[in-house]
Protein backbone atom coordinates (compact mmCIF):
# COMPACT_ATOMS: atom_id res chain seq x y z
CA UNK A 1 0.00 0.00 0.00
CA UNK A 2 1.48 2.97 -0.65
CA UNK A 3 0.92 5.80 1.37
CA UNK A 4 0.56 9.62 0.10
CA UNK A 5 -0.21 13.13 1.27
CA UNK A 6 -2.41 15.84 -1.13
CA UNK A 7 0.29 19.10 -1.58
CA UNK A 8 -2.74 21.10 0.05
CA UNK A 9 -2.40 18.91 2.86
CA UNK A 10 1.13 18.95 3.34
CA UNK A 11 1.67 22.91 2.85
CA UNK A 12 -1.78 23.72 5.09
CA UNK A 13 -0.40 21.86 8.11
CA UNK A 14 2.86 22.67 7.75
CA UNK A 15 2.40 26.79 7.71
CA UNK A 16 -0.40 26.62 10.42
CA UNK A 17 2.61 24.90 12.69
CA UNK A 18 4.79 27.34 11.45
CA UNK A 19 2.99 29.96 12.53
CA UNK A 20 1.79 28.42 15.77
CA UNK A 21 5.39 27.78 17.22
CA UNK A 22 6.21 31.08 15.70
CA UNK A 23 3.55 32.49 18.46
CA UNK A 24 4.39 30.71 21.37
CA UNK A 25 8.12 32.02 20.89
CA UNK A 26 9.63 29.38 18.28
CA UNK A 27 10.62 31.43 15.31
CA UNK A 28 13.29 28.67 13.85
CA UNK A 29 11.17 26.52 12.42
CA UNK A 30 10.11 29.78 10.08
CA UNK A 31 13.51 30.68 9.65
CA UNK A 32 14.42 27.68 8.51
CA UNK A 33 11.64 26.90 6.33
CA UNK A 34 12.42 30.37 4.43
CA UNK A 35 16.04 29.68 3.77
CA UNK A 36 14.67 26.27 1.84
CA UNK A 37 12.39 27.89 0.38
CA UNK A 38 13.61 31.39 -0.89
CA UNK A 39 15.62 30.56 -3.25
CA UNK A 40 12.70 28.76 -5.09
CA UNK A 41 10.79 32.16 -6.52
CA UNK A 42 13.77 32.50 -8.90
CA UNK A 43 12.94 29.63 -10.60
CA UNK A 44 9.99 28.86 -13.43
CA UNK A 45 6.41 28.40 -11.59
CA UNK A 46 6.23 24.68 -12.77
CA UNK A 47 9.25 24.02 -11.13
CA UNK A 48 9.02 26.37 -7.87
CA UNK A 49 5.39 24.44 -7.15
CA UNK A 50 7.30 21.06 -7.79
CA UNK A 51 10.33 22.43 -4.98
CA UNK A 52 7.95 23.96 -2.55
CA UNK A 53 5.93 20.67 -2.70
CA UNK A 54 9.31 18.72 -1.64
CA UNK A 55 10.11 21.16 1.04
CA UNK A 56 6.65 20.89 2.58
CA UNK A 57 7.10 16.87 2.36
CA UNK A 58 10.24 17.36 4.34
CA UNK A 59 9.08 19.48 7.15
CA UNK A 60 5.96 17.78 7.10
CA UNK A 61 7.80 14.90 7.85
CA UNK A 62 10.86 16.38 10.47
CA UNK A 63 7.46 17.76 12.35
CA UNK A 64 6.60 14.61 13.32
CA UNK A 65 3.09 14.38 11.51
CA UNK A 66 3.98 11.41 9.39
CA UNK A 67 4.56 9.41 12.63
CA UNK A 68 0.93 9.19 13.27
CA UNK A 69 -0.11 8.14 10.23
CA UNK A 70 2.64 5.42 9.74
CA UNK A 71 2.19 4.18 12.71
CA UNK A 72 -1.77 3.18 11.72
CA UNK A 73 -0.54 2.09 8.25
CA UNK A 74 1.72 -0.21 10.10
CA UNK A 75 -1.12 -1.66 12.04
CA UNK A 76 -2.99 -2.41 9.15
CA UNK A 77 -1.20 -5.21 7.61
CA UNK A 78 -4.10 -6.92 6.67
CA UNK A 79 -5.14 -3.83 4.17
CA UNK A 80 -1.53 -3.88 2.49
CA UNK A 81 -2.27 -6.27 -0.11
CA UNK A 82 -5.90 -5.00 -0.48
CA UNK A 83 -5.49 -1.79 -1.14
CA UNK A 84 -3.12 -0.17 -4.11
CA UNK A 85 -2.65 3.55 -2.55
CA UNK A 86 -3.86 5.44 0.50
CA UNK A 87 -3.90 9.07 -0.23
CA UNK A 88 -4.32 11.55 3.01
CA UNK A 89 -6.45 14.83 2.14
CA UNK A 90 -7.22 17.58 2.92
CA UNK A 91 -10.66 18.49 4.44
CA UNK A 92 -12.41 21.79 5.09
CA UNK A 93 -15.52 21.03 7.49
CA UNK A 94 -16.21 17.93 9.79
CA UNK A 95 -18.68 16.61 7.65
CA UNK A 96 -16.12 16.34 5.12
CA UNK A 97 -13.66 14.16 7.18
CA UNK A 98 -13.98 9.98 5.88
CA UNK A 99 -12.37 7.51 4.12
CA UNK A 100 -13.57 6.56 0.56
CA UNK A 101 -12.93 3.21 -1.47
CA UNK A 102 -12.70 3.96 -4.82
CA UNK A 103 -12.84 0.76 -7.09
CA UNK A 104 -10.83 1.16 -10.26
CA UNK A 105 -12.24 -0.77 -13.60
CA UNK A 106 -9.55 -3.41 -13.20
CA UNK A 107 -10.25 -3.88 -9.67
CA UNK A 108 -7.26 -1.98 -8.15
CA UNK A 109 -8.69 -0.43 -5.22
CA UNK A 110 -7.79 3.32 -3.38
CA UNK A 111 -8.33 4.62 -0.26
CA UNK A 112 -8.81 8.77 0.03
CA UNK A 113 -9.01 9.98 4.36
CA UNK A 114 -9.76 13.16 4.44
CA UNK A 115 -8.78 14.72 7.49
CA UNK A 116 -8.87 18.68 9.11
CA UNK A 117 -5.51 20.07 9.18
CA UNK A 118 -6.72 21.39 12.71
CA UNK A 119 -6.30 17.45 13.98
CA UNK A 120 -2.39 17.55 13.47
CA UNK A 121 -2.85 20.53 16.92
CA UNK A 122 -3.06 16.90 18.68
CA UNK A 123 -0.92 14.05 17.23
CA UNK A 124 -2.15 11.47 19.49
CA UNK A 125 -5.88 12.40 18.63
CA UNK A 126 -5.28 12.26 14.88
CA UNK A 127 -3.34 8.57 15.46
CA UNK A 128 -6.79 7.84 16.59
CA UNK A 129 -8.86 9.34 13.82
CA UNK A 130 -6.60 7.74 11.15
CA UNK A 131 -6.73 4.54 13.09
CA UNK A 132 -10.95 4.56 13.15
CA UNK A 133 -11.24 5.59 9.59
CA UNK A 134 -9.26 2.85 8.47
CA UNK A 135 -11.58 0.65 10.84
CA UNK A 136 -13.99 1.78 8.49
CA UNK A 137 -11.27 0.88 5.49
CA UNK A 138 -11.18 -2.85 6.69
CA UNK A 139 -15.27 -2.88 6.99
CA UNK A 140 -15.87 -2.22 3.20
CA UNK A 141 -13.15 -4.39 2.55
CA UNK A 142 -14.44 -7.26 4.32
CA UNK A 143 -16.91 -9.59 1.74
CA UNK A 144 -18.87 -9.98 5.10
CA UNK A 145 -19.59 -6.68 5.96
CA UNK A 146 -21.68 -6.84 2.65
CA UNK A 147 -20.69 -3.02 1.99
CA UNK A 148 -22.46 -1.33 -1.41
CA UNK A 149 -22.19 2.60 -2.57
CA UNK A 150 -25.62 3.69 -2.32
CA UNK A 151 -26.57 7.14 -3.66
CA UNK A 152 -29.84 7.61 -1.92
CA UNK A 153 -31.31 6.51 1.53
CA UNK A 154 -34.26 8.54 1.80
CA UNK A 155 -37.40 9.35 -0.23
CA UNK A 156 -37.28 12.77 0.47
CA UNK A 157 -34.76 15.10 1.25
CA UNK A 158 -35.24 15.61 5.37
CA UNK A 159 -35.70 12.17 5.50
CA UNK A 160 -32.20 11.91 3.25
CA UNK A 161 -30.57 13.66 5.70
CA UNK A 162 -31.69 12.38 9.28
CA UNK A 163 -30.95 8.61 7.99
CA UNK A 164 -27.63 9.71 6.62
CA UNK A 165 -26.87 11.02 10.07
CA UNK A 166 -27.83 8.39 11.94
CA UNK A 167 -26.25 5.83 9.72
CA UNK A 168 -22.88 7.84 9.98
CA UNK A 169 -23.12 7.68 13.73
CA UNK A 170 -24.20 4.02 14.23
CA UNK A 171 -21.42 2.81 11.69
CA UNK A 172 -18.89 5.36 14.16
CA UNK A 173 -20.28 3.70 16.98
CA UNK A 174 -19.49 0.37 15.47
CA UNK A 175 -16.14 0.91 14.53
CA UNK A 176 -15.03 2.33 17.92
CA UNK A 177 -16.42 -0.83 19.90
CA UNK A 178 -14.64 -2.92 17.50
CA UNK A 179 -11.20 -0.82 18.27
CA UNK A 180 -11.96 -0.63 22.06
CA UNK A 181 -12.01 -4.26 21.58
CA UNK A 182 -8.97 -4.57 20.37
CA UNK A 183 -7.37 -2.24 22.83
CA UNK A 184 -6.37 0.74 20.32
CA UNK A 185 -7.21 4.30 20.72
CA UNK A 186 -10.23 5.38 17.93
CA UNK A 187 -11.64 8.81 17.03
CA UNK A 188 -13.47 9.53 20.61
CA UNK A 189 -14.04 7.95 23.57
CA UNK A 190 -17.27 6.34 24.66
CA UNK A 191 -18.50 9.05 26.48
CA UNK A 192 -17.72 11.62 23.77
CA UNK A 193 -19.83 8.83 21.42
CA UNK A 194 -22.28 9.04 23.46
CA UNK A 195 -22.83 12.61 23.71
CA UNK A 196 -23.07 12.63 19.66
CA UNK A 197 -26.06 9.50 20.60
CA UNK A 198 -27.66 12.18 22.93
CA UNK A 199 -27.60 14.92 19.89
CA UNK A 200 -29.29 12.72 17.94
CA UNK A 201 -31.61 11.20 19.52
CA UNK A 202 -32.74 13.50 21.80
CA UNK A 203 -35.93 12.41 22.71
CA UNK A 204 -35.06 8.70 23.86
CA UNK A 205 -33.96 9.10 27.46
CA UNK A 206 -30.59 8.86 29.12
CA UNK A 207 -31.20 5.20 29.87
CA UNK A 208 -32.02 4.40 26.42
CA UNK A 209 -29.26 5.76 24.64
CA UNK A 210 -26.75 4.53 26.93
CA UNK A 211 -27.98 1.12 26.19
CA UNK A 212 -27.42 1.77 22.56
CA UNK A 213 -23.62 2.86 22.83
CA UNK A 214 -23.03 -0.51 25.17
CA UNK A 215 -24.91 -2.55 22.41
CA UNK A 216 -22.94 -1.12 19.15
CA UNK A 217 -19.78 -1.34 21.42
CA UNK A 218 -19.95 -4.65 22.03
CA UNK A 219 -21.47 -6.52 19.21
CA UNK A 220 -19.45 -8.00 16.97
CA UNK A 221 -20.73 -9.13 12.72
CA UNK A 222 -22.93 -5.88 12.66
CA UNK A 223 -23.43 -5.47 8.50
CA UNK A 224 -23.51 -2.95 6.15
CA UNK A 225 -27.49 -3.80 5.14
CA UNK A 226 -27.96 -3.95 9.04
CA UNK A 227 -26.60 -0.77 9.86
CA UNK A 228 -28.99 0.96 7.42
CA UNK A 229 -31.97 -0.88 8.47
CA UNK A 230 -31.43 0.03 12.27
CA UNK A 231 -30.73 3.87 10.87
CA UNK A 232 -34.18 4.00 9.13
CA UNK A 233 -36.00 2.10 11.68
CA UNK A 234 -35.59 3.51 15.14
CA UNK A 235 -38.22 0.83 16.57
CA UNK A 236 -35.60 -1.69 15.43
CA UNK A 237 -32.49 0.10 16.65
CA UNK A 238 -34.41 0.11 20.17
CA UNK A 239 -35.51 -3.86 19.69
CA UNK A 240 -31.54 -4.52 18.67
CA UNK A 241 -30.67 -2.43 21.90
CA UNK A 242 -32.59 -4.38 24.03
CA UNK A 243 -35.03 -0.87 24.91
CA UNK A 244 -38.39 -1.27 25.84
CA UNK A 245 -40.84 -0.27 22.76
CA UNK A 246 -42.18 2.02 25.32
CA UNK A 247 -39.60 4.50 24.80
CA UNK A 248 -41.04 7.42 22.44
CA UNK A 249 -38.88 7.61 18.90
CA UNK A 250 -40.03 11.01 18.37
CA UNK A 251 -38.97 14.58 19.21
CA UNK A 252 -37.83 18.07 18.30
CA UNK A 253 -37.21 18.14 14.45
CA UNK A 254 -38.02 14.12 13.57
CA UNK A 255 -39.57 13.07 10.58
CA UNK A 256 -43.50 11.93 11.41
CA UNK A 257 -43.47 8.25 10.85
CA UNK A 258 -46.58 8.78 9.14
CA UNK A 259 -46.11 11.59 6.53
CA UNK A 260 -42.64 11.31 6.75
CA UNK A 261 -42.51 15.37 7.07
CA UNK A 262 -39.68 16.99 9.66
CA UNK A 263 -42.19 18.27 12.62
CA UNK A 264 -41.99 20.29 16.07
CA UNK A 265 -45.75 20.03 16.58
CA UNK A 266 -46.10 16.19 17.60
CA UNK A 267 -50.11 14.82 18.15
CA UNK A 268 -51.53 13.84 21.55
CA UNK A 269 -52.42 10.04 20.74
CA UNK A 270 -53.28 9.61 24.84
CA UNK A 271 -56.31 10.85 23.20
CA UNK A 272 -56.55 9.06 20.18
CA UNK A 273 -59.93 6.74 19.72
CA UNK A 274 -59.60 3.24 19.20
CA UNK A 275 -61.23 3.72 15.55
CA UNK A 276 -58.27 6.69 14.43
CA UNK A 277 -55.76 4.02 15.75
CA UNK A 278 -57.19 0.89 13.90
CA UNK A 279 -57.20 3.39 10.94
CA UNK A 280 -53.77 4.24 11.01
CA UNK A 281 -53.11 0.50 11.52
CA UNK A 282 -55.17 -0.17 8.44
CA UNK A 283 -52.65 1.77 6.41
CA UNK A 284 -49.27 1.10 8.15
CA UNK A 285 -49.73 -1.82 9.75
CA UNK A 286 -46.05 -1.63 11.10
CA UNK A 287 -46.75 1.86 13.06
CA UNK A 288 -46.89 2.01 16.76
CA UNK A 289 -48.45 4.93 18.91
CA UNK A 290 -44.41 5.22 20.40
CA UNK A 291 -43.35 6.13 16.75
CA UNK A 292 -45.68 9.47 17.58
CA UNK A 293 -47.59 11.20 14.65
CA UNK A 294 -46.83 14.62 14.01
CA UNK A 295 -50.38 16.92 14.98
CA UNK A 296 -51.52 17.36 11.86
CA UNK A 297 -51.71 13.50 10.70
CA UNK A 298 -52.83 13.02 14.29
CA UNK A 299 -55.78 15.77 13.88
CA UNK A 300 -56.10 13.96 10.21
CA UNK A 301 -56.91 10.66 11.03
CA UNK A 302 -58.91 11.44 14.01
CA UNK A 303 -61.66 13.50 11.95
CA UNK A 304 -61.50 10.76 9.26
CA UNK A 305 -62.90 8.27 12.14
CA UNK A 306 -64.83 10.43 12.91
CA UNK A 307 -66.36 10.36 9.60
CA UNK A 308 -66.43 6.81 8.99
CA UNK A 309 -68.18 6.09 12.71
CA UNK A 310 -70.58 8.33 11.83
CA UNK A 311 -70.94 6.93 7.85
CA UNK A 312 -71.61 3.20 9.70
CA UNK A 313 -74.60 4.52 12.14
Amino acid sequence: MNLRYSPELLEEAVVRELLRRESGGDSSWTRDFHIVTDPFYSLDPVERDTRFREACALFFRDLGFSRPIETVVAESAALQSLVQELVLDRATAPSEEEADLHVEPNGTRNVRIRVRVARFDNLPSLEGFIRHEMRHVADMLDPTFQYRPQSRFGARPAEENLVRARLRVLWNLSAAGALDRAGLRGAASREEWGGIVAKLYPVLPQGAREKIVERFWTAPGLTWPRLIELARRPDHLLEFSGVPEAAPLYGPGALCPLCQFPTFAWGDLSRFSTSALALVRTEFPGWTTSRGACRQCADGYSARSLIVSASAV
